[in-house]
């Protein structure tokens, strides 16, 4: 596989410009909750070291509660598999990664993680189909993977 098409572009698509962001994200997570939260953002992406990795910088505009984060996205020309952290702007910690690839304008990545002291699974998804703007999802696990809870959906549209 030559450098070119050996996924370290499967993000270029979300590079180097600003969106804007319509925001889902569940009230309350893995708690049964049904109630949803809707609010706008934007997200400033760039490519960084030549196209292995991309970094953004978001303003999300939660009710009552804005913030900022950031994502860092790296790929590995080895392995051909891309990591994401999130560094979220409340707490200024970069957190653990979650792993994956793009697999036919699909990128499933998944990872360990804690929520409210309890250690679960976390899986992004990002989708891009040709003539579609790019959507992302969260989705969180309490059973080690056996099923998942969406909480949190982004779509994007250029600004």
């Amino acid at each position: 596989m030559t450098q070119a098409n050996d996924g370290r572009h499967d993000f270029d698509f979300f590079a180097n410009g600003i969106w804007k962001v319509k925001h889902r994200r569940l009230k309350s997570y893995l708690a049964g909750d049904t109630r949803w939260d809707a609010f706008s953002g934007t997200v400033t992406t760039s490519r960084i070291l030549d196209g292995l990795g991309t970094i953004d910088e978001n303003q999300i505009d939660y009710p009552g509660k804005p913030y900022r984060g950031s994502s860092l996205r790296l790929f590995d020309p080895s392995t051909g598999i891309w990591s994401v952290y999130w560094i979220d702007g409340r707490f200024g910690v970069l957190e653990a990664p979650v792993r994956g690839k793009w697999i036919d304008g699909r990128c499933e990545l998944t990872g360990d993680d804690v929520f409210q002291g309890k250690p679960v699974k976390l899986r992004f998804t990002y989708t891009r189909l040709e003539g579609s703007n790019p959507h992302w999802q969260q989705e969180m696990s309490a059973d080690d993977g056996a099923s998942w809870e969406t909480n949190w959906h982004m779509d994007y549209s250029r600004a």
